[in-house]
């Protein structure tokens, strides 16, 4: 993401928290404890914590109940179940979550093995497992990702391919496309169609503003912006870092999350409770982040970011260097060995009556004297908040250190930036408060020998998980480990800068395919240069890469477009109907003569015939590429861009409907199953007409 959206945002954040942020004042640990709220108001501007914007907006006359609300947000502390390791090193999937999805992929099969006989003679014995991604890109991947979601949804669409996301097992998602998974979950997986106008009201609070919503900033509701200035306090004070990444992350929530105020009480670990997970209704989800040097003075992720995926049972690497995961619902917990310790908590226990004492001790103090502490345990519950989850994936503020020139301007009706706050966003990022612009975590593999490189580091600094140039949140899903065998990227990137509308060109997957390779993820088919995307027109359509050897074209013979046995493809070419044999939904499927794959054509079989077998069918996964593009609206939005009016948001879902049907085509979902069928595990012939399906979506590097 580019350095606009980023320094456009933080304008607005700044204007109501950033002194919160940069300064880390003393306050009394127990703001529940101040008799009356007057009193609460009149520390609050004793001691400078809101800027000056901030107190000629809220009407502290009469004062602000700041406590009841702030014990929801801030970390707590707990104590340590017995008899658990909550940190392991990643030599494998965790039990919770091999548990989980042994149940899931049970139900999965049963959806899938329906689909499927719905497309044709199709055998359901031994199904793959099926995983779904979401890229980032703002508010143009949140809409996208619902309108795909939709279409596959068997609740909610009358398509072709619903039924597929019940099939899925596992579904990724980073930056924008992780703010839909966790909203769509916290309304307990509703369907997208009674989120957009019913209770949730997407449609209208996207009309808003992302971060401008009326529930904060209406003037009949501006206690709620003292409210959330009192939770970044007593996180504070309760011995955590506060960042920007706080208060981004929970004015999201006001527009994207069930629950009262902006759905503070949401936790990722407490999805588990909710009961379509209890009951395997849902695939897993996971979301993406990357790890960020900022204990070298680097600014941001590089592009071997360390990968780091949250889920509701673990979160951590797979990456060598860090190489293990610890427990989601005790995030924040100091470990030391993979064990936790009582460290910071007792340090600032008794540090905290003395106002001043706490103001002069810095985080990396405090982190050293906790290292001279007893080895008294105690857990942390709470830090797994879900907006400053979704905050860290799309965390775009270590983009800030790009460029800041002193005079710049934002439009106030573009987030409500305005420029003289400026000089505050550049104070932030040229002090020693740089750690401000990050998603910050008390590192659970501190001292760790799996973990040497951040073993030494007391906290992990994480930023969006697309920064790296891999969008699409592959990475966990090509891990051997999860057995993935079909993949549905769904991929709404962008070409060149963020700021500049365009649409994906293959770049993103190719970026993750030579990480992979560096690193030996073998799992990765092979993915072409953006040039070959480009020459081939790989982008204008869905695309299959890691087909099976054996489907490479023989093209189906082509007879005259006038042939009343002939079934015009995509550009007009015809192909006899013949070579599709008599399978109930194979019997329109056509050729097409695009670019795609130039061998030479071979001679179609006559006849009712059966389609070759597979080969090696998990050696690779196969990804089913969904690129972005324009259907019935324009939908190259530029990420910065987080205001959509309610005709504009379901415009962008219905344009997510149709990447999902490759806009309506009645033939797509045979392909798809053709797709799906050949990854099975056990040795079948596929329905005739699927060499037609893999000659029309299959790349094949030597084609």
């Amino acid at each position: 993401m580019g350095s606009g959206v980023a320094r456009t945002i933080c304008l607005f954040l700044l204007s109501a928290l950033c002194a919160l942020v940069a300064s880390a004042p003393a306050l009394d640990p127990d703001i529940d404890s101040y008799a009356t709220p007057a009193n609460q108001s009149a520390r609050l501007n004793e001691r400078g914590i809101l800027d000056s914007w901030l107190m000629d907006t809220l009407d502290m006359e009469g004062g602000i109940d700041l406590g009841w609300f702030a014990g929801r947000y801030a970390p707590k502390h707990v104590g340590c179940p017995d008899g658990v390791d909550l940190v392991r090193p990643a030599a494998g999937i965790g039990a919770e979550e091999a548990k989980w999805v042994d149940q899931r992929k049970l139900e999965a099969d049963k959806a899938l093995a329906t689909w499927l006989k719905g497309q044709g003679d199709f055998s359901t014995d031994d199904l793959p497992l099926l995983a779904m991604t979401s890229s980032g890109g703002g508010l143009r991947a949140f809409t996208q990702t619902a309108g795909v979601v939709q279409a596959f949804d068997s609740r909610d669409s009358q398509t072709n391919v619903s039924g597929i996301y019940q099939s899925l097992t596992y579904h990724s998602a980073l930056s924008g496309g992780a703010w839909f998974l966790p909203a769509h979950a916290t309304y307990g997986w509703s369907k997208v169609s009674d989120l957009v106008g019913g209770h949730a009201g997407w449609a209208s609070s996207f009309s808003q503003g992302l971060l401008t919503p009326p529930q904060v900033f209406a003037p009949e509701n501006v206690d709620e912006l003292g409210y959330i200035a009192a939770e970044l306090m007593k996180k504070q004070v309760s011995g955590y870092d506060t960042t920007l990444v706080d208060a981004y992350g929970r004015i999201l929530g006001y527009s994207l999350f069930d629950g009262n105020n902006g759905g503070v009480g949401n936790r990722l670990s407490a999805l588990t409770d909710i009961s379509a997970f209890e009951d395997h209704k849902v695939p897993l989800p996971i979301l993406t982040a990357l790890g960020a040097r900022a204990f070298e003075a680097h600014c941001g992720p590089d592009v071997n970011a360390v990968q780091y995926e949250f889920n509701p049972f673990e979160w951590g690497s797979w990456d060598e260097g860090v190489a293990a995961f610890a427990s989601t619902k005790y995030m924040g917990t100091r470990f030391s060995q993979g064990k936790p310790t009582l460290g910071r908590v007792k340090l600032l226990e008794e540090v905290v009556s003395n106002a001043t004492a706490l103001a002069n001790v810095s985080g990396d103090e405090a982190d050293e004297l906790a290292d001279k502490g007893d080895d008294d345990e105690e857990c942390v519950t709470q830090y797994d908040n879900l907006g400053y989850i979704i905050g860290t994936s799309g965390d775009v503020f270590t983009k800030i250190c790009d460029v800041l020139p002193s005079n710049d301007t934002t439009d106030e009706n573009d987030l409500l930036g305005a420029s003289h706050h400026l000089q505050k966003l550049v104070n932030i990022t040229k002090d020693p408060f740089l750690m401000d612009l990050y998603g910050t975590f008390p590192n659970p593999f501190y001292n760790y020998s799996h973990s040497s490189a951040v073993a030494a580091h007391p906290k992990l600094t994480l930023a969006d998980g697309g920064i790296n140039g891999q969008n699409n949140p592959i990475w966990p899903l090509i891990q051997p480990e999860r057995n993935v065998s079909v993949l549905i990227v769904q991929d709404n990137s962008i070409t060149g800068d963020m700021e500049v509308m365009g649409y994906p060109d293959g770049s993103a997957l190719r970026q993750t395919y030579n990480m992979s390779q560096s690193v030996g993820l073998t799992k990765m088919p092979f993915i072409p240069e953006a040039a070959e995307f480009k020459k081939k027109q790989l982008n204008q359509n869905a695309t299959f890469f890691g087909c099976p050897a054996s489907y490479a074209p023989t093209k189906p013979a082509a007879t005259s477009a006038n042939s009343s046995s002939a079934a015009l493809g995509t550009n007009g070419t015809a192909i006899h109907t013949a070579f599709i044999g008599n399978t109930t939904s194979a019997a329109n499927v056509t050729s097409t003569t695009s670019n795609r794959n130039s061998t030479s054509p071979g001679v179609a079989t006559n006849g009712d015939t059966r389609s070759p077998k597979r080969d090696n069918p998990n050696d690779t996964i196969l990804i089913i590429w969904l690129p972005n593009k324009e259907y019935n609206t324009q939908s190259n939005w530029p990420t910065l861009l987080i205001k959509y009016d309610e005709v504009q948001t379901k415009a962008m879902i219905k344009n997510g409907n149709r990447i999902a049907t490759q806009d309506d085509d009645e033939q797509w979902s045979f392909c798809l199953a053709c797709a799906i069928g050949s990854k099975s595990s056990v040795d079948v012939e596929m329905p005739g007409g699927c060499e037609a399906c893999f000659w029309r979506y299959c790349y094949f590097a030597d084609a």
